[in-house]
């Protein structure tokens, strides 16, 4: 993979999709960027018919959006632009909004929040334009010196207004980057409504996630729910998940990290906190599942979707370790594994290697899935 389009993919496979529509963009586009390095635009107005473009949405203080009613698109857009050849897209993002606005980049996010895929309108020739949409912190009040060539105004919307306005004039996808940006400022809020030093964004085993919570008696996890609102988990510091649930309150989230900080158990925080269950093994598998083919890492996906159709693999416990997927026997637990299996991804496919075992041979992923439902059901027997 040419090594400017492996920075794009890079950035892709670690966005946290804020929706369903979501994780099927970010798919196809890592399915793209996988496919081909010709995704930026060589000729104007559309080719290659599909490539990159960044998006920076400039946000006041106040949380007040700036716009432009683009002429050719005829929509109230954020500015940006294509990405040339071999361009990072952060450089992208800083360039358009000086190009298009006069403004500097030192509040602009260092890395895309959203990922969209939209067959464009307007003027030039129909093209597809996968854009990545970054942040810029403003204070509301900088100059602006607007390109009157590619725009007909520039204004900041408050959300009042943005509620109240047609969203046939916008993105089509603007009001979904709304949540995205929300989601993404969790932890400053949670910070403010908890306190604790020890929040922060970052990456379980599972990958990206929205906020992260450490204490000496275990940890939280929280995603964006791919139908809204967040999911929780509480794990145990054994790396066993203790409790999981779902909630878009974020004080409830709130007091479930400073409970967990306090020393409750997660029986404990269910009881305080209704969203939440405690995690008996078959809900945990269950669980556990869910976050792996929703939220993991793409490479992954397919393989673990696959795995968790079979009946037999189902049961078991799915665990994530380097970018591997491994299955344990769901008479354990994933603190203390006595029987599992590992599938390596290999030329070919993936190599099944039970634990204590030969390695096989890579095989396509229905192969490996059979031969590891078989090993399972040896076990069982």
């Amino acid at each position: 993979m040419r090594e400017s389009v492996a920075v794009v993919h890079d950035l892709v496979s670690r966005l946290s999709p804020v929706d369903e529509l979501g994780a099927e963009h970010r798919v196809s586009a890592l399915a793209w960027l996988a496919s081909t390095d010709d995704v930026f635009r060589r000729v104007k107005p559309a080719s290659p018919p599909q490539h990159l473009v960044s998006y920076v949405v400039p946000v006041a203080a106040d949380g007040r959006i700036l716009l432009v009613d683009h002429i050719n698109a005829g929509l109230w857009l954020p500015p940006g632009g294509h990405v040339e050849v071999d361009e990072d897209p952060a450089l992208t993002a800083r360039r358009e909004i000086q190009e298009e606005l006069g403004l500097g980049d030192a509040g602009l996010s260092r890395s895309p929040i959203f990922l969209t895929i939209t067959r464009t309108v307007g003027q030039d020739h129909g093209h597809t334009d996968v854009s990545l949409w970054y942040v810029l912190n403003c204070t509301g009040d900088e100059e602006l010196r607007p390109d009157v060539g590619e725009f007909n105004a520039v204004r900041w919307w408050t959300r009042d207004e943005l509620v109240a306005a047609d969203p046939g004039r916008f993105d089509p996808h603007f009001f979904r980057f709304l949540a995205a940006l929300d989601r993404n400022g969790l932890v400053d809020e949670l910070h403010r409504r908890t306190g604790l030093e020890r929040l922060s964004r970052g990456s379980d085993r599972f990958g990206p996630v929205a906020a992260l919570l450490f204490t000496p008696g275990g940890h939280i996890s929280v995603r964006g729910g791919c139908g809204g609102g967040f999911e929780v988990v509480v794990w145990v510091n054994s790396g066993d998940l203790a409790a999981a649930g779902r909630t878009g309150d974020l004080d409830e989230i709130a007091g479930t990290m400073l409970d967990l900080h306090s020393g409750h158990s997660a029986k404990e925080l269910a009881e305080r906190h209704t969203y939440l269950a405690v995690t008996e093994p078959v809900a945990a598998i269950e669980a556990l599942w869910h976050i792996i083919t929703e939220h993991e890492a793409e490479v992954t996906v397919p393989l673990a979707r696959a795995a968790a159709a079979n009946p037999v693999l189902r049961r078991m416990w799915p665990w994530i370790s380097h970018g591997t997927l491994n299955l344990y026997d769901r008479r354990d637990s994933p603190s203390q594994v006595k029987r599992g299996l590992a599938f390596h991804p290999a030329l070919g496919g993936f190599m099944v290697r039970p634990y204590g075992g030969e390695i096989h041979a890579a095989e396509p992923i229905e192969a490996a899935v059979a031969r590891a439902a078989e090993t399972f059901a040896s076990w069982e027997d």
